[in-house]
């Protein structure tokens, strides 16, 4: 099945969780696949103005590891490494 949904927001980099979409743009947003709606967002955890693979004119994103078997992820700081739940 193939679906589009029309984002207004800036996604970045994407990653597909259970019925959900991962953006990475500014900071960790979570939105519901089927309909596009946010669901979570943490915007004290700053991931990067990346929104494609061409970022010389952009700062490096920090470090971003996906952990889909166990639904969640980490994102490097200053302070060290931040592992976030997606839930069940």
């Amino acid at each position: 099945m193939v679906q589009t949904l029309d984002m207004t927001a800036e996604l970045g980099t994407i990653h597909a969780v259970q019925g959900g979409i991962l953006a990475l743009h500014h900071h960790p947003r979570l939105y519901n696949a089927s309909t596009g709606v946010l669901i979570t967002q943490w915007p004290d955890l700053k991931t990067g103005e990346q929104q494609s693979s061409i970022i010389r004119h952009i700062g490096r994103p920090p470090p971003f590891a996906m952990d889909t078997a166990r639904s969640r992820f980490a994102v490097g700081t200053e302070e060290g490494v931040t592992v976030l739940s997606l839930g069940a």
